[in-house]
């Protein structure tokens, strides 16, 4: 290995371009494809399916119904899936087959992916439980763990991961916090009802 002595290099996302994205509220419309003659795409258009598959993902430790309330990818194919009333999450081989599962403290509402094997996931029960909180999870060899709890003072449902900054839901408002759980800011508040934000 060749020692490098030069200067460690730090990048520091664009602050100004992560205000122009909140503001957006879509990234446009698709009108036609490159290539092809100029006409409108007709947005009340079905879109027909050509294939499904059925996969059973309930496993015998499960004492209920498998719910699924959030997917994630990883790099080689595998899912994680995670399942509301059970409690849990599943690691799906590329055959749909449930290799691995990681029993949670509460009910897993949404995830996302942070890396290509980690991933975040909001777990909450009410308002003010103390086992609420974002679960940073890795997923390596067939295998799920937990690297990470990051615990706040207010429930977490919808989650999503942009320049190294995690954005999360509280049913009523919608937060920016680092990945090692700092709040940056509330971006936006609606609490005229129970479920006014998502991501």
């Amino acid at each position: 290995m060749m020692k490098n002595d030069g200067p460690d290099i730090k990048h520091q996302p664009n602050r100004e371009l992560i205000k122009c994205l909140a503001d957006c509220t879509d990234l446009g419309k698709i009108t036609s494809r490159i290539g092809e003659p100029q006409h409108d795409v007709d947005p009340g258009k079905i879109v027909s399916i050509e294939g499904k598959s059925e996969n059973k993902v309930q496993t015998t430790i499960d004492k209920n119904k498998c719910s699924i309330t959030g997917i994630c990818g990883t790099s080689n194919g595998d899912l994680v899936i995670a399942d509301f009333y059970n409690k849990c999450l599943k690691l799906l081989n590329q055959a749909y087959k449930v290799i691995g599962q990681i029993e949670l403290p509460s009910y897993p509402w949404s995830m996302c992916n942070i890396s290509s094997f980690e991933m975040g996931m909001t777990v909450s029960k009410a308002a003010l439980d103390v086992l609420n909180g974002i679960h940073l999870l890795r997923v390596d060899d067939g295998n799920i763990t937990s690297k990470n709890v990051l615990k706040m003072n207010h429930a977490f449902f919808g989650i999503e991961h942009f320049c190294a900054e995690l954005f999360v839901t509280s049913g009523t408002a919608v937060y920016e916090y680092t990945i090692v759980g700092r709040l940056v800011k509330k971006l936006y508040e609606d609490s005229n009802g129970d479920f006014t934000s998502k991501l």
